[in-house]
């Protein structure tokens, strides 16, 4: 999907998160591609107004989806210099992801975001292009509203971990690895994963895992 915003090599790069190390983990993923970082902040006022000192800008916010996120992207939305937008995202319903899908907001990832995937979302955006992760995926095209909400949530401490790496993109032989388990078992814990969150696929257990907060 095309944007008809690009980020010039002038633009000003400004990443907002409450954790000092997520924030210097971004820096550094952008750093290895040549962008260097204008600004880093806990606050979405201290970042919109580094990003009033430049041109057109790139606004990467990390922090946990709530009023005030969604404020931050309207504002810099709003400037009169654009601003591209990348979201991170570790909870968000149906409603909120529509919503930064609406303010414009350039990229959709989640805050588990393997480094590689960050850096694919990074240059699309970089490049005027659009870009939106598996799971914000799976809500922005309607599964969202096909859940049983009656379905039961109570996953084990296993399933919980599988779904994380569900959520960093992980295949199941990289699973496997990560846990030290045996293909077969990851197989079966994804079925009961799956059949407790009312899903058919891996794309939509992230998607909901998203919604009811279990990867918070």
């Amino acid at each position: 999907m095309t944007s008809t915003l690009s980020i010039p090599a002038s633009a000003t790069r400004v990443i907002v998160d409450e954790c000092p190390l997520f924030r210097r983990g971004i820096a550094a993923v952008l750093a290895e591609m040549g962008v260097t970082v204008f600004a880093e902040t806990d606050r979405g006022g201290n970042a919109l107004r580094s990003l009033q000192t430049g041109s057109a800008g790139l606004l990467v916010v990390g922090s946990q989806l709530d009023v005030s996120t969604l404020a931050t992207v309207r504002r810099a939305k709003a400037m009169d210099d654009p601003v591209a937008v990348v979201a991170l995202l570790a909870q968000a319903g149906d409603e909120d992801i529509r919503s930064l899908r609406d303010l414009g907001t350039e990229a959709l990832v989640t805050r588990y975001v393997e480094v590689g995937e960050l850096r694919v979302a990074l240059r699309h955006v970089m490049s005027g292009e659009r870009f939106v992760a598996t799971a914000p995926l799976a809500v922005l095209v309607g599964s969202g509203g096909a859940f049983d909400t009656r379905t039961n949530h109570s996953l084990t401490r296993r399933e919980t971990e599988i779904i994380r790496c569900l959520a960093a993109g992980y295949s199941n032989n990289q699973i496997v690895d990560a846990l030290v388990v045996s293909l077969p078992t990851v197989k079966t814990h994804l079925s009961h994963i799956y059949d407790k969150l009312g899903v058919r696929n891996r794309r939509d257990a992230v998607g909901r895992a998203m919604q009811i907060g279990l990867l918070a």
